[in-house]
């Protein structure tokens, strides 16, 4: 696909700041000064890093963090910025000679000229006017609000809030690091990265019609900007960045037999001083720190006295250049040979240090660092990092160090304590933890020898479900579920020296009936499965299927009852679920476990009933049946049970005494007395072994004659 020169071009940015083409988004590349931005692409600022983009005219849009913009065109009809993401500052010049710009967010769309805003997009677009005004019209609709310097503009699906706020507030929270010369007295920010004569060159562009957009083949695109690969930031450890930092001239005589000179270092790397000297002049050069420390002397290479210093930090040195010999001038030079990497996030010297830092290690883009260079005689040996695992999970760092430098990695929890040593794997320090519960972390790197950048490569894999949103790792805090309804855990995930060994769930049997739970654990992690009721009675335990941990109860009445799933190894998650099947018949509507609580039943009806449920240590054994006939006749009673329940069946009269016992048949038992009087009389069911429902049906017919 042809690409549209936008005329946009970065004049500044620092970070990670990639460019997405329009005809391709996955060939996405690292930002340079010089790139070519075409209609269509976008431009994404990570963590900690942002943006200035700058237009002919002088406009100037200054990216955040997190932020991302869509490239629009640059015809009239066409001069538009989509801002999809982030937190957008906008400086809007003379749109080519006095026409406007169309800025889009996800609510919002606008024509914008001579104004100084802040965009904040976020699903909600959010527009504070610092100078000047603009009209803003919501999407969806036809009518465009005034907003004026000094007011903010809130628009949500829901509607439009209009609030006041201070232009300085606004300035105040960009980012300090490079966005603050923005806002500085007399500095047009449109200059901002730019040459004298580039800036000059913009200005004339003023006054004469905007450049024609130009195409550019997508091949000569890619020839204009490095491969993405070249620029990621492991292939670049090796590579240095090549700054002159002092050029000068002197004069050694017997009346002065040595001179200083004075330079600065402004980051860590290594220093080469050349010195060359006239004929008649043999000298010497040696250096030293801002506290007069010796650092390093100079040796001869084909009459050029040279030093080298690897291991140069950031600072104020000194230079001697000092005659053996002989009188004469000499030229020097210094120069500093320093990692293209610099550091991202700011590395702390403790813990303590790290978690007051402005910036945790990210989890999802490449951090770096330096390590091995010498302060003031005190070298930096190793560098803390603080991060935040948002949910259990595995952490991996892999940490790349140049050729120069040796280190090694260690992991600590919130307590400062250890956690887990690197090992090499192939010139690459790899840290594993599988099992770091939510929470605060420490890195530490460090140096085992030399000095150098290195980039750490993080890699977290969440846990297979949620955590919990409350601990329930006690019956106290048991955690209520439904039944049949699956639930998920984690388990065997270390916080703080503590691992999370077991949880504990609640639920309530509305009916007696049989209980199935089948817990199926993840990844490395075993678990077993323990039932209890509510006097904290051990009921039952798991076995293996498959896998799968089973626990099987077949005979708990209606009542409250627990489960707890205790971790033997590994972590990981796990499923619960909990299949409850009820009870053929329903549970009776009060007891009548005795001869004083004998239910009463009707002659010819049939009655159901249960045995053999367990209930708070108790199991009912028995039910009493009351009835009463009006008339003498002869008793026949017929009782079926399920199959998984026996019973026995007896008969009494008013004043206790036994009159008559069932036999059995199959699953139906018959009980039968004639020649009974007119009165109450008792059917007492009890159960021999098992479980389940029966039937009773009493039936009367008169006296045999």
């Amino acid at each position: 696909m042809e690409c549209i020169d936008s005329t946009i071009r970065f004049s500044d940015f620092f970070g990670e700041v990639f460019v997405y083409p329009h005809d391709d988004p996955e060939d996405f590349y690292f930002a340079t000064l010089d790139a070519t931005l075409c209609v269509g692409d976008n431009v994404e600022t990570r963590h900690d890093s942002g943006a200035i983009l700058s237009l002919v005219d002088m406009t100037t849009f200054v990216m955040r963090s997190n932020s991302r913009v869509e490239i629009g065109g640059v015809e009239e009809s066409e001069n538009r910025l989509r801002i999809l993401v982030g937190h957008v500052f906008g400086n809007f010049k003379r749109m080519f000679k006095d026409g406007s710009m169309d800025v889009e967010m996800s609510q919002v769309a606008m024509s914008v000229r001579g104004t100084v805003v802040s965009f904040v997009e976020d699903g909600n677009s959010t527009i504070e006017v610092l100078q000047g005004a603009m009209d803003v019209r919501p999407k969806g609709t036809t009518e465009s609000i005034r907003v004026n310097a000094g007011e903010s503009l809130r628009v949500t699906p829901d509607g439009v809030t209009r609030s006041t706020f201070s232009p300085a507030d606004v300035a105040a929270r960009l980012d300090a690091r490079k966005i603050d010369r923005l806002l500085a007295d007399g500095v047009d920010p449109a200059l901002l990265g730019q040459t004298e004569a580039a800036a000059q060159a913009a200005k004339a562009a003023l006054a004469d019609d905007p450049p024609p957009a130009k195409a550019v083949t997508p091949g000569a695109r890619r020839e204009q900007r490095p491969d993405a690969r070249a620029r990621d930031p492991v292939s670049m450890l090796n590579e240095r960045d090549q700054v002159a930092l002092k050029s000068a001239e002197g004069e050694l005589d017997r009346d002065h037999r040595e001179q200083w000179h004075d330079f600065s270092v402004d980051r860590p790397g290594a220093v080469v001083i050349r010195v060359e000297a006239d004929a008649g002049l043999n000298l010497r050069a040696n250096l030293f720190d801002a506290d007069e420390r010796h650092l390093s002397g100079s040796r001869d290479e084909d009459g050029i006295r040279t030093l080298t210093r690897e291991n140069l930090a950031a600072g104020d040195y000194r230079l001697r250049i000092r005659s053996n010999q002989g009188e004469g001038a000499y030229d020097l030079s210094v120069w500093l040979y320093t990692p293209m990497i610099m550091p991202q996030p700011a590395a702390a010297a403790g813990p303590e240090e790290a978690l007051h830092a402005d910036a945790a290690l990210p989890l999802r883009t490449a951090s770096a660092g330096l390590l091995g260079y010498v302060d003031r005689g005190a070298r930096d040996a190793e560098d803390w990092f603080v991060f935040e695992t948002p949910r259990s999970g595995a952490i991996e760092w892999r940490v790349h160090a140049e050729d120069d430098l040796s280190l090694r990695v260690n992991l600590f929890d919130a307590n400062e304590q250890h956690l887990s040593g690197s090992h090499d794997e192939e010139g690459v320090r790899v840290l594993t933890r599988e099992d770091l519960a939510p929470g605060t972390y420490f890195l530490r790197i460090r140096r085992n020898q030399g000095q150098g950048a290195y980039v750490l490569q993080p890699q977290f894999t969440p846990a297979a479900h949620p955590d919990p949103v409350r601990p329930h790792e006690s019956r106290e805090q048991a955690r209520k579920i439904e039944p049949d309804v699956e639930a998920t855990g984690l388990l065997g995930y270390r916080d703080r020296g503590q691992r999370n060994t077991e949880d504990w769930f609640r639920f309530e049997m509305a009916t007696s009936g049989a209980l199935h739970v089948a817990v199926r654990p993840e990844g490395t992690l075993a678990v077993r499965v323990n039932l209890f009721d509510a006097n904290e009675q051990h009921l039952s335990g798991s076995h293996d299927e498959e896998g799968v941990r089973v626990l099987t109860r077949e005979d708990l009445a209606p009542g409250t009852y627990f489960l707890r799933i205790r971790r033997n190894q590994g972590q990981g998650g796990y499923t619960l679920l909990p299949i409850v099947t009820p009870a053929l018949y329903p549970d009776a509507d009060a007891p009548h476990a005795s001869r004083e609580q004998a239910r009463e039943i009707a002659l010819g009806a049939e009655t159901t009933g249960l045995l053999g449920y367990r209930d708070l240590d108790q199991r009912n054994t028995e039910d009493w049946l009351q009835f009463t006939l009006a008339n003498p006749g002869d008793l026949q009673v017929t009782l079926n049970a399920e199959t998984g329940l026996r019973i026995h069946a007896n008969l009494f009269d008013a004043d206790g005494q036994h009159l008559s016992g069932a036999r059995r048949e199959d699953q139906t038992w018959t009980l039968e007395r004639d020649d009974l009087e007119p009165g109450t009389y008792f059917l007492r069911i009890r159960r021999n072994q098992g479980q389940g429902g029966y039937t009773v049906r009493p039936a009367m017919t008169p006296p045999t004659q």
